[in-house]
């Protein structure tokens, strides 16, 4: 599967440091992966176009308090153009509601809560395997319809285990 991460940065000069951690262990899990930063003053049809190049079948949204509408609206739009696409999103803005953030986004398959270094690879890994989200610890997703929250966010318990 092509697993693509992205995040809208509030600039060009900055850079994301948790798709490149999620990155790295999605590649230690053996799975294509790439990473793409847009700026929070592309245009979101730019966005998009790049988006569909990519030609992705899972996408990670990182969304934080400065792209939080564009990453939605992003959702929304891979949806649109791309409905097979599976939209997993994390961080700060989302990993607190997952339940609601599910409720009020119908393009949202899944949310990572808290941490997704080590969740994140599995997911995509369940994805790989089975075409389903599995019901791990830290993961809110639909299946038939229904929202299944599972526990709480997680936190990593070694940063040292991480590949970077």
């Amino acid at each position: 599967m092509r697993v693509l991460l992205t995040a809208f940065n509030s600039r060009f000069t900055h850079s994301s440091l948790a798709l490149r951690y999620l990155a790295a262990a999605c590649r230690q899990a053996k799975q294509e992966i790439a990473v793409y930063e847009p700026t929070i003053q592309t245009p979101l049809t730019s966005v998009l176009m790049d988006v569909y190049r990519h030609k992705p079948d899972i996408i990670g949204i990182a969304v934080h308090i400065w792209n939080r509408d564009l990453s939605l609206a992003l959702a929304a739009a891979v949806k649109q153009v791309m409905p097979t696409v599976k939209v997993i999103v994390g961080g700060p803005e989302v990993s607190y509601a997952a339940e609601q953030t599910l409720r009020e986004n119908s393009a949202i398959d899944a949310v990572i809560m808290g941490e997704g270094d080590e969740l994140f690879p599995m997911v995509v890994g369940d994805l790989t395997t089975t075409g389903n989200f599995l019901s791990r610890p830290g993961l809110a997703f639909r299946i038939d319809g229904e929202i299944v929250v599972n526990g709480e966010p997680l936190e990593v318990a070694s940063l040292d285990a991480l590949p970077f």
